[in-house]
Parts: structure tokens; C-alpha cells; sequence
């Protein structure tokens, strides 16, 4: 059995842990971040279509840019969605588990009942 120090030790963790995970969670979410994504996506455009002789790489470029950024926006609704609909999923999954383990508990409760009235 683990000592109280040592249960200490791991919750002390545990919160460390979970700081991090709350920090990146923050960053993830972060407007910063979302700006940055659009100006370096919006930077290497440019660039590519500055050097494809693209016809005005600098205006062109605005439209991909905000196309992937949007796409990037709509990333979390999705995997709400796909949650969701995963974990009703799982639910019908384990449902069906269970009731088939509980018809395998009948069928050998009828097998063993049947064959003690058999003697």
C-alpha cells in the first residue's frame, strides 16, 4: 500500500498535469493562435504565388487563407458532433454487451437447472 507521501507525490502530479492541459487547451482555443495560423498561412501563399507569377499574389492570396482559417474554425464543431455521436455509439455497444452476457448467464442457469432435474 502506497505511503501518504507517495499519494501526495501523485496528486501533486496529477496537478501539474493538468495545468498543462489547461494551458494548451487555452492556447488551442486562443485568438492569437488563430490570427498567427491566418497570417502564416496567408505569408506562404503569397509566396507560393509570387513565385508561380501568379497575378497579384498579395490580393489573391487573401481568399485561401480565410478559406483555411474558417476551416480550421469549424474544426470544433464537428468534433463535437462526431462525439456525440461516438458516445451514443459506445453506449449501444455496451448495452449490447451486457445483454448478451446476461442471456449467456440465463442459457447456462437453464443448463445447469435442467440437468440437476435430469437425475
Amino acid at each position: 500500500m502506497p505511503s501518504l507521501e507517495e499519494l501526495q507525490l501523485e496528486i501533486n502530479k496529477i496537478k501539474e498535469r493538468n495545468k498543462r492541459v489547461e494551458t494548451d487547451k487555452a492556447w488551442e482555443i486562443s485568438r492569437a493562435r488563430k490570427v498567427i495560423i491566418l497570417l502564416l498561412t496567408y505569408i506562404v501563399i503569397v509566396i507560393f504565388f509570387y513565385f508561380a507569377r501568379l497575378p497579384k499574389p498579395f490580393i489573391n492570396a487573401i481568399v485561401p487563407a480565410i478559406a483555411f482559417v474558417l476551416s480550421t474554425l469549424t474544426i470544433p464543431f464537428f468534433k463535437k458532433w462526431w462525439l456525440k455521436k461516438r458516445k451514443r455509439k459506445n453506449l449501444k455497444t455496451n448495452n449490447r454487451y451486457f445483454i448478451q452476457k446476461a442471456d449467456q448467464k440465463n442459457n447456462e442457469n437453464k443448463r445447469d437447472s435442467s440437468s440437476f432435474h435430469n437425475y
